[in-house]
């Protein structure tokens, strides 16, 4: 699928609507079963076979490893004997992964962690499993109150190194310096350039062995990061053009992906979730993720899909950006182009882009609306008032409790009632 991305004012210098991101053309390459084995891009090694593991992890400067897994994934794949082989010390491994990896869980893992010896870790898991590793690199790392750092009181001041082979076409976690930590039942982020893995392995059998609703909520999460990531304030060109280019693939290939598991569709979904993570990790999110992370906690609405039914408002709102609800430094004619660009992703204009997702989820077999998930309405002035300050200030306009009231109040039902 390809799409014309609406011209921005001349104030602009709008190279990703011309210009495929750097280094694209030879990753794409190495993705193919008959390429190479191993690229460089955007400051990491990226590898697309389990089997070379072991050679990542050693030009990592990781002689002794702890193996953070999802055990379940890697023998749904049928990779478990590829990992031993690449891995063989048995006894440096953590497998209590759990979805939304809190702060009890990351100090389960250092301890683990460092009774091992390990000098570093390799993450073997979905978004959760590599944000745990990123949690335990720093208490490998730092000696000092890590439940302090964790809380926030104290600072990041380094990380032990980390490679990661993600199990889902998702969060984009093995792209990014950041992730996430439940600390006493608030989402804490960890940021640091340390924390983003030194080496990734992309091994799209990992998708082929996905239940089709998991590829489809994992997918969604990385394709609404790229249409985010367009708009975000904390975009540049290039994290826009990392963005167009993974949107592309996802929104190409993800009903592909989840349906069939027709594996050129889940290598896609699985290169355009990296660019998702790679484009993210310039630009952050915006209100959509600030908006879904409650409807996860309060709720257990999965990631991905809380995001997917949170997009649509989100549009809506950003594309009514004035010069005095503007935040992006571009000024609000640019802004309101970059929304208009980020909706024409899903090949619609961003009042489309709500009917669009909801006719979407419907195709996959997902609730098409919050209600849908078991969101109930009295609900929504406590989701309201919780949302990330922090990506609500990265939102190209501005966005207070009662705007959010006024944009999510009688959200259609089903994609039939959307028009």
């Amino acid at each position: 699928m390809t799409l014309d991305a609406p011209e921005l004012p001349d104030a602009e210098d709008d190279h990703e609507a011309r210009f495929a991101p750097e280094g694209l053309d030879a990753l794409e390459r190495a993705s193919m079963p008959a390429g190479a084995r191993t690229v460089s891009f955007d400051g990491q090694r990226v590898g697309f076979d389990l089997a070379g593991l072991a050679s990542l992890v050693a030009d990592a400067g990781i002689t002794r490893p702890m193996l953070l897994v999802d055990r379940r994934a890697v023998h749904a794949a049928g990779l478990g004997s590829t990992l031993a082989e690449q891995l063989p010390r048995h006894d440096r491994v953590f497998d209590a992964i759990e979805p939304n990896p809190t702060a009890r869980l990351a100090r389960a893992a250092i301890d683990a962690a460092r009774r091992a010896g390990a000098d570093g870790l390799v993450a073997v898991g979905g978004g959760s499993c590599i944000d745990l590793a990123k949690a335990t690199a720093i208490g490998l790392e730092q000696r000092s109150d890590v439940d302090a750092t964790f809380a926030g009181a104290l600072g990041i001041h380094g990380a032990a190194p980390l490679v990661a082979a993600p199990t889902t076409a998702g969060s984009g976690s093995q792209a990014t310096s950041f992730g996430v930590l439940y600390v006493e039942g608030r989402k804490r982020s960890l940021d640091h350039p340390s924390l983003r893995p030194r080496a990734v392995v992309l091994d799209r059998r990992f998708i082929e062995a996905l239940p089709g609703r998991l590829s489809a909520i994992s997918g969604l999460d990385a394709l609404c990061q790229c249409v985010e990531s367009i708009w975000a304030c904390g975009a540049t060109d290039r994290s826009r053009a990392l963005a167009a280019a993974g949107g592309g693939l996802l929104s190409e290939h993800l009903r592909a992906a989840a349906g069939d598991h027709e594996p050129g569709a889940c290598r896609a979904i699985m290169l355009g979730a990296h660019l998702s993570g790679c484009a993210i990790n310039i630009s952050r999110t915006t209100a959509a993720h600030a908006y879904s992370y409650a409807i996860t906690l309060r709720h257990g609405v999965p990631h991905g899909l809380a995001v997917a039914l949170s997009l649509g408002w989100v549009a809506a709102w950003n594309a009514g950006v004035d010069e005095a609800s503007c935040q992006h430094p571009l000024g609000a004619a640019s802004a309101r182009a970059l929304v208009t660009r980020a909706a024409a992703m899903l090949g619609v204009d961003p009042a489309g882009v709500g009917p669009a997702m909801a006719a979407l989820l419907d195709t996959l077999g997902l609730p098409a609306s919050l209600s849908a998930a078991g969101v109930p309405e009295r609900d929504l002035p406590v989701l309201a008032a919780s949302m990330d300050p922090l990506r609500l200030g990265n939102n190209p306009r501005a966005l207070t409790r009662d705007d959010v009231l006024a944009c999510t109040a009688g959200l259609p039902a089903r994609p039939s009632d959307a028009g």
